[in-house]
């Protein structure tokens, strides 16, 4: 409840503290009367111009407030009020009468509750109603996740349309037989097939889903950017000729791109089976060495040797691997003879060399099932890691 002073004693203040101290801008009031606690406060010392003093109790109703800044009451917000009521979140203190209205100050200590409401300007003040104070803020709500940035239009992908149709953060993710071949991915092999029957090697990757077509079967074709960005991954057969280190360099760039390079040798057992080497010597791989034929039988951790334990080797090369810049080489599987697996990183893409090609021939990979598995896992390795990347089965 507001209790107003008679406009003859604000006068007769106002006039005294003037003549006491005519430049004193914020100098304290006497303190009218301290609040008991849930009391009312005392009236507003007879003070200059400085700032009012105002006690108010715990919940109590703030000091009246001079022509400074209105005091607060412990726990609670006072406003630049002559009579406001503090407490918890309680509501400012109209400004005084005739006085000129300080910003209200927070309380002390006061539980947080909702913002204290400005005072009202003073009648007959030059100045607007102070500002009441607010009670602490309660804890900012967590921030609330992004909206989706993919609609599905299915459950399961069955398209390859380079969309992820299903959201599930994989394009082209598409293995309609669950036989563990991304039927979206896209298969050149270069060079012949080998001397022993793998005729069905090719329609056998047809029979996946996988796309797959053979170049380079004569020596007059053009081995360019043009051809490579047709395929996904490389495959090296029976090369027919040898290439040369500009063709290197071009399969190294569209490898760094995000293309994926598998190398095979063990055709012929002569010069023909280092044709690949120039392809492999940008990652510090070679197949060297005589011809083995101990079983591959030691697979060392890597996606690539997941679930193998054996396959044929029959007339091939052992890989040998030194450091270079830009790539990291890993052996993944060997014989009696030597490391004959490697598999390389480099900027986008991938590269594996393997140092046989009887795992093409239909002999092999129709009896042996470690060997269609071992093919599963290296295309799967080796193909782009932004598309057709599907779950083993």
């Amino acid at each position: 409840m507001r209790r107003l002073l008679p406009f003859s004693l604000l006068l007769t203040a106002l006039l005294a503290a003037c003549a006491s101290d005519e430049t004193a801008e914020s100098g304290p009031a006497p303190v009218g009367g301290k609040a008991g606690k849930g009391g009312t406060s005392g009236a507003a010392g007879q003070g200059g111009d400085g700032a009012g003093g105002s006690g108010a109790g715990a919940g109590g109703t703030a000091g009246g407030g001079g022509s400074g800044a209105g005091g607060a009451g412990n726990g609670g917000a006072a406003g630049a009020s002559w009579s406001g009521t503090s407490g918890q979140g309680g509501e400012a203190g109209a400004a005084g009468e005739g006085g000129s209205s300080g910003a209200g100050q927070a309380g002390a200590g006061g539980e947080a509750g909702a913002a204290g409401e400005a005072g009202a300007a003073g009648s007959g003040g030059s100045l607007p109603g102070g500002a009441g104070g607010a009670g602490a803020g309660g804890e900012a709500g967590a921030g609330g996740a992004g909206g989706p940035t993919c609609t599905p239009t299915t459950s399961k992908e069955t398209e390859c349309n380079g969309i992820d149709d299903d959201c599930n953060g994989q394009v082209d993710d598409v293995d309609v037989g669950q036989d563990g071949f991304c039927d979206c991915l896209r298969i050149g092999i270069l060079g012949l097939p080998g001397v022993n029957p793998s005729a069905n090697f090719q329609s056998w990757l047809t029979s996946q889903g996988t796309t797959v077509n053979r170049v380079h079967q004569s020596a007059e074709e053009t081995f360019d950017a043009a051809l490579l960005a047709q395929f996904d991954v490389l495959l090296s057969d029976w090369l027919v000729r040898p290439y040369s280190s500009d063709e290197s360099a071009i399969l190294k760039a569209w490898v760094e791109q995000g293309g994926g390079y598998l190398a095979l040798t063990g055709h012929t057992g002569a010069e023909a089976d280092f044709y690949p080497n120039v392809f492999l010597a940008p990652y510090g791989l070679s197949f060297g060495g005589g011809l083995s034929l101990a079983p591959a039988n030691q697979f060392f951790p890597h996606p690539i040797s997941e679930g193998i334990s054996s396959v044929t080797f029959a007339g091939g090369y052992v890989v040998t691997s030194v450091p270079v810049d830009g790539g990291k080489s890993t052996v993944f599987a060997a014989n009696a003879d030597g490391h004959v697996g490697y598999a390389h990183e480099r900027g986008k893409g991938r590269v594996i060399a393997w140092g046989d090609e009887w795992i093409e021939f239909d002999s092999e990979w129709t009896t042996i099932p470690d060997i269609k598995t071992l093919w599963s896992n290296m295309l799967r390795w080796v193909g782009p890691q932004n598309k057709c990347q599907i779950v083993k089965p």
